[in-house]
């Protein structure tokens, strides 16, 4: 088994914090939950999908977002995570 990641971006509120700061909470999540002890690879499901009472931004505004996290993953995390361009 592998561990999945789901990052529900329609629960982004960018009028409470920035993109970036956003994407830096799933890197220190990350960093927490991960054992450094072992090389547990993890999937992360970025998940675009609306939900009744999210702030619901336009998808074009997290792209920012996405982008970051992405950079962030492949520059914390290089062993653990496979992203495709």
């Amino acid at each position: 088994g592998q561990r999945v990641l789901q990052v529900l971006t329609a629960r982004i509120d960018l009028a409470r914090a920035s993109a970036v700061t956003y994407a830096l909470a799933v890197v220190v999540y990350l960093d927490l939950r991960l054992s450094r002890d072992d090389m547990e690879k993890v999937a992360v499901v970025i998940d675009m999908r609306r939900g009744e009472g999210w702030s619901k931004p336009p998808v074009t505004s997290v792209v920012p977002f996405t982008k970051t996290m992405t950079s962030l993953l492949r520059d914390n995390f290089p062993e653990r995570f496979f992203l495709k361009k």
